[in-house]
């Protein structure tokens, strides 16, 4: 077992959180939201323990997840450590922020959810260890952005609620 496959705790834990939100968001909002929240200050957590992996260990990938040359593969070195503590932070503070923004929505959980997978995708790109996973998590950022985003738009323009601005 590698070390620097640490690196894929922060993604995986924010991945459970998203399914989560996505399959108990008309239920247990408050607890999503919650669930959300905690996985992203503890990605943050486990985004520290992948830097002190990197300084006991050294920068390092870890070995393919997958069949044929194609599958995950974690890059940590200076600038992924970096990035990871970036993304996992200011992802735990956005969701903070739109958990109290977002209050009293309809579909708060369904955005809560696209909101982790977009973290997610965001974690598993900045540390890339191979080119297809780069491209595919690239790929991925652009269609998760896109559903967070406007589907909170098209729900209120559909309701005949005035559109705010994000």
């Amino acid at each position: 077992m590698s070390t620097y496959l640490v690196a894929y705790l922060p993604p995986a834990l924010l991945l459970m959180a998203s399914i989560a939100a996505f399959s108990l968001s008309k239920q247990h909002l408050r607890l999503t939201t919650r669930l959300a929240e905690a996985s992203a200050f503890t990605a943050f957590l486990l985004s520290i323990l992948a830097c002190v992996t990197l300084i006991t260990h050294g920068p390092g990938t870890s070995p393919l997840l997958g069949i044929g040359g194609i599958g995950l593969s974690a890059r940590l070195d200076s600038v992924s450590a970096i990035m990871l503590l970036l993304v996992s932070f200011v992802g735990w503070v956005v969701l903070r922020y739109s958990s109290n923004y977002m209050k009293g929505e309809a579909r708060q959980g369904i955005f809560t959810g696209w909101l982790c997978a977009t973290l997610v995708t965001v974690l598993l790109l900045v540390q890339a260890g191979n080119l297809v996973q780069l491209i595919i998590s690239w790929l991925m950022i652009g269609g998760s952005c896109t559903n967070c985003c406007c589907s909170i738009q098209v729900v209120r323009q559909l309701s005949g609620q005035p559109v705010r601005k994000l």
